[in-house]
C-alpha cells in the first residue's frame, strides 16, 4: 500500500500541470486496496476509483511493460502502469516517475480532511513496535484508511514501522517515531529527510531484550 502512495505526488503532478483528473484503477486482490477508496477520493486531483478483478503476480509483473490492461475492463486509456521495474536505487517516488519521464509535485501533502486530536499515543501492529512502546495502542488494521489517517494524525504519539502508515504521515507532513531493525530499506528509499515530512521523522532502532 505504501509503495502506490509513494505515486500520489506524481499523480499530482499530473493533474496540475496538463489540467486533468486522475482515474485510479485498482486490483481489488490486493487487500489494502479494499480499504483505500476514501482516501484517495480525498485527494483533489482524483475523479475515481475503480477495483478491478485482475489477479495479482508479483514476480515478474513490476515495471515496463506491465500485464494490466485496464481496456479489457472496459476503461479507456491513456493511462500510466506504475510501479517498480526493478529494485529501486533512489526515493521510490522519483524511481517510478523516471519510468514514464514524469514529473513529481514536492508540494503535495496528502489530504486526510478534518481530523479530531484525540491525544492517543498510536502504533503500527508489528510486535517489534508493540515491545518497544507497550504503553501504546494499536491501529485498527484492517480499516479505512482514511479512518486509520486521521486517527494517527489526531494522536499525540504515532509509533510506526517501514509500512504503509508511515508512508502515510511521510506525505502528510505528520510527525512520528520511525522503528527499524538492521535490514529494512536505507530511509533515502522511502522515508528521506529532505523529501515532505522526512525531517520530522524521528528514528529509533529496535533491539530485542534477551
Amino acid at each position: 500500500m505504501g509503495d502506490f502512495l509513494y505515486c500520489l505526488p506524481i499523480a499530482s503532478h499530473l493533474a496540475k500541470t496538463r489540467g486533468v483528473k486522475i482515474h485510479f484503477v485498482l486490483p481489488e486482490c490486493f487487500p489494502p486496496f479494499r480499504y483505500i477508496t476514501p482516501l484517495i477520493e480525498m485527494q483533489p486531483f482524483t475523479e475515481k476509483v475503480t477495483l478491478v478483478n485482475h489477479q495479482c503476480n508479483w514476480s515478474g509483473h513490476a515495471g515496463q511493460p506491465y500485464k494490466f490492461n485496464p481496456a479489457t475492463h472496459g476503461i479507456p486509456g491513456p493511462f500510466y502502469n506504475l510501479g517498480f521495474r526493478g529494485y529501486p536505487n533512489k526515493f521510490v517516488t522519483d524511481y517510478v516517475a523516471e519510468e514514464y519521464g514524469l514529473g513529481v509535485d514536492n508540494d503535495f501533502t496528502l489530504n486526510l480532511g478534518e481530523f479530531t486530536p484525540n491525544g492517543g499515543i498510536l502504533r503500527s501492529e508489528q510486535p517489534e513496535v508493540a515491545l518497544a512502546v507497550p504503553e501504546a495502542e494499536q491501529i485498527p488494521i484492517p480499516a479505512d484508511l482514511l479512518t486509520v489517517g486521521r486517527l494517527l494524525a489526531g494522536a499525540k504519539e504515532r509509533h510506526l514501522w517501514y509500512s504503509g502508515p508511515a508512508a502515510m504521515m511521510f506525505l502528510a507532513r505528520i510527525a512520528f517515531d520511525l522503528h527499524f531493525v538492521e535490514g529494512h530499506p536505507p530511509r533515502r528509499i522511502y522515508l528521506p529527510p529532505d523529501r515532505f515530512g522526512g525531517a520530522l521523522i524521528r528514528e529509533r532502532k529496535f533491539v530485542a531484550k534477551t
